[in-house]
């Protein structure tokens, strides 16, 4: 067994900056989490870094199957790459539609 193995790298700690909800999308720098739990500005929580999460797009936004999605600088995501590479939407989504299914951090970025 490798000695210098840490963790399965499905988790992280991350430290609030502000109010997190349960669930919520967040901009990890150069990847993504979802919150496993809430929290205010300070706590640790737990970041989960894998996994298929529906996660909020906009009324206006629609995703073919296997799109690459990325973070819109609030709580969900859109097809423009400006933004910090999220993952694969897994199947299409409607512009009607208010949550698309992301498997976050897979597939690469722009």
């Amino acid at each position: 067994m490798a000695t210098n193995k840490k963790s399965e790298g499905d988790t992280l700690t991350y430290t609030a900056g502000g109010s997190i909800t349960s669930g919520q999308l967040l901009s990890l720098t150069a990847l993504v989490g979802i919150a496993h739990e809430a929290a205010e500005n300070g706590d640790d929580i737990t970041a989960l870094l894998r996994g298929i999460f529906d996660v909020p797009c906009a009324s206006t936004q629609s995703f073919a199957q296997f799109a690459k999605a990325y973070h819109d600088g609030t709580a969900g995501v859109n097809a423009t790459t400006s933004g910090v590479y999220a993952g694969i939407v897994m199947e299409a989504v409607a512009a009607t539609t208010l949550v698309a299914p992301v498997n976050i951090n897979i597939g690469g970025g722009a």
